[in-house]
């Protein structure tokens, strides 16, 4: 699967909005190891330091889904996540909104600040 596969399909809002949180994580986490998984209904692209995972991101019709990983472990101050998981999480994102990027740029640094440590 390539990144190609992840995004086509989708709208250019969408995938704008893939790309910028695909560059945000690629430029906040260092070294991170890209890959991309999933069949023909779910498509993502998953970010790594060594064996931990940081975060993934997953478009879908309407809104980007970036799944974050070590939430327990970190202030994730006012971004608003979904899910019951106790180490995971994920944030919806359908909007191109700079402060939501900020937010989500300050949370992945401290998350790979984590993973790095562990």
């Amino acid at each position: 699967m390539t990144l190609e596969d992840v995004t086509e399909n989708h709208t250019e809002e969408i995938q704008e909005i893939f790309h910028r949180l695909r560059t945000i994580v690629l430029n906040t986490t260092p070294k991170p190891v890209e890959s991309f998984l999933g069949g023909s209904k779910v498509r993502m692209s998953s970010y790594s330091l060594e064996d931990r995972i940081v975060c993934l991101i997953s478009p879908y019709k309407d809104h980007c889904k970036l799944y974050l990983h070590h939430i327990d472990q970190v202030d994730t101050g006012v971004l608003k996540l979904e899910g019951k998981g106790k180490h995971a999480k994920t944030v919806k994102i359908s909007t191109l909104d700079e402060k939501l990027f900020t937010e989500i740029k300050a949370v992945i640094n401290k998350i790979a600040k984590t993973a790095n440590q562990n």
